[in-house]
């Protein structure tokens, strides 16, 4: 039997900052001593780039809706983001095998739903 706990996709901001959370849980499940996480680094950000997109190309197909931010805004907005330091979902440099899935996924989501109109 495998045993591969899930933990969310919002943990993974913690681990780059410097609190390996599923170390964590690892120690707690052996019943160890829980070592505290010194030194974490505050003010980092994560980009989902497959929603950021999204999101984007939503803003064309309700432009003029009340509360929708107007297409040209929203593109420079998702352009301007690449120049602020992020991490990404997904990015490893050490192992892009997930990035490459992630990226393929990506793709055929946005053609599905530029197909079927967002």
């Amino acid at each position: 039997m495998e045993i591969n706990p899930r933990l969310t996709s919002g943990v993974e901001i913690a681990v780059r900052a410097g609190i390996d959370f599923p170390y964590l849980v690892y120690q707690w499940a052996n019943e160890e001593p829980l070592m505290p996480s010194p030194g974490y680094r505050t003010g980092m950000r994560m980009r989902y780039l497959e929603g950021d997109l999204l999101t984007t190309l939503q803003t064309i197909v309700q432009r003029g809706r009340p509360g929708v931010t107007p297409p040209l805004q929203a593109l420079l907005e998702f352009l301007t983001d690449f120049f602020v330091p992020s991490g990404y979902d997904y990015l490893d440099w050490q192992d892009l095998g997930p990035t490459w899935a992630a990226i393929g996924e990506m793709v055929d989501h946005v053609q599905y739903r530029l197909k079927h109109h967002l």
